[in-house]
């Protein structure tokens, strides 16, 4: 890429890529995937339903601007709708201020819906393969989305309207796919009520795995795969799987606190294209 600033007398900025301006962050999705697998992340497998949602979405939208477009506009529709239920609640606003935003959130939610279930499909296929390939079948992982079914038109409408006095008592709004709950089941178990730690260590790595694979296939780029201290979280045996399944081709930025680890783990940090930075105390 071929990335310009300017820099105005007044202070403000304006990014170029390859001569078109940069108007927002949007515009910088998927330029340069990356894939990073580090203890920060566990909690895709550990945290609430929230934290899902947001990894799949981002994940999504680097594949499909579609999607990321979607998510925006429904997102400003959202926060107008809750804004306009907060006044209501202090007197400040009638009803038809709050029931103005019904229509733009069915609209854009059920276009999220269908391609947040077509995306959400490919990448499972994509899981449950790796999953196999893996631990040689003997680990079962799935990613279910709730709901299950695509609301239609017709009963996203009359959800909204049934749920409208709640939604007027607690300031907020309670149907949509900003609502939807993804669940990961370990060989048939809920992983965030009953996976051990290994067990959760395993199904991130396994979902990092997918999301690398997700990427290329969609985008035609190999993500960049970032591992921060792989071998802290994983036994040999399971690490060295990782550093196999992602082959060659694909740049991969390591971090560790031993390099003659790195070294039996048959990285060779000689090599050509291999590179090899330590970090200490003076």
């Amino acid at each position: 890429y071929k990335i310009e600033l300017n820099q105005r007398q007044d202070g403000k900025k304006r990014f170029i890529i390859n001569g078109r301006p940069v108007r927002g962050a949007r515009d910088l999705i998927g330029l340069n995937p990356v894939v990073v697998l580090s203890p920060e992340e566990q909690i895709i497998t550990k945290g609430a339903p929230g934290n899902r949602r947001a990894y799949f979405d981002r994940v999504f939208s680097v594949v499909d601007r579609d999607y990321v477009n979607l998510l925006i506009e429904y997102t400003r529709s959202l926060k107008q709708r809750n804004s306009a239920l907060l006044q209501l609640s202090m007197g400040a606003a009638p009803v038809s201020a709050v029931t103005a935003w019904d229509e733009p959130l069915i609209s854009t939610g059920n276009k999220i819906w269908r391609l947040r279930k077509k995306n959400h499909t490919e990448f499972v296929e994509i899981l449950q393969k790796v999953a196999a390939d893996f631990t040689g079948k003997t680990t079962k992982i799935e990613i279910r989305l709730y709901p299950e079914t695509v609301l239609s038109l017709s009963e996203h409408h009359k959800e909204m309207e049934e749920s409208l006095k709640s939604d007027c008592r607690r300031n907020t709004t309670s149907v949509g796919p900003h609502r939807d709950q993804y669940e990961i089941r370990f060989n048939s178990e809920d992983l965030r009520k009953f996976g051990s730690q290994g067990e959760h260590k395993l199904s991130l790595v396994l979902i990092k795995m997918a999301e690398a694979l997700y990427i290329r296939n969609n985008t035609g780029m190999a993500p960049t795969i970032l591992l921060d201290d792989l071998f802290a979280k994983l036994d040999f045996k399971r690490s060295d799987q990782v550093l196999s399944a992602l082959g060659k081709g694909i740049q991969t930025i390591i971090t560790g606190t031993d390099l003659v680890d790195l070294k039996k783990r048959g990285i060779d940090l000689s090599g050509a294209e291999d590179k090899s930075y330590h970090l200490g105390n003076n």
